[in-house]
């Protein structure tokens, strides 16, 4: 991953353009598939038993695994 002007680019193995923000809220751009996904939470719920960042990786599985392998 690589970061500049508040993104993050991703080249590996997907190319991929993330603005990343705290508790799972993302916006991540996939030129190949000419797709856009966004996503949000309700982290303050969601984080009391488990702590904060679960939830940002599993909103990185759902774009990346889960969207992405319904678009392929």
């Amino acid at each position: 991953m690589s970061y500049g002007y508040l993104w993050w680019t991703v080249n590996s193995p997907i190319e991929a353009i993330l603005a990343w923000g705290y508790g799972g809220q993302f916006i991540a751009i996939i030129p190949e598939h000419n797709l856009v996904v966004v996503t949000t939470t309700n982290w303050i719920l969601l984080s009391q038993d488990r702590g904060p960042t679960w939830i940002t990786e599993a909103a990185m599985e759902v774009i990346f695994e889960g969207v992405l392998s319904a678009v392929d």
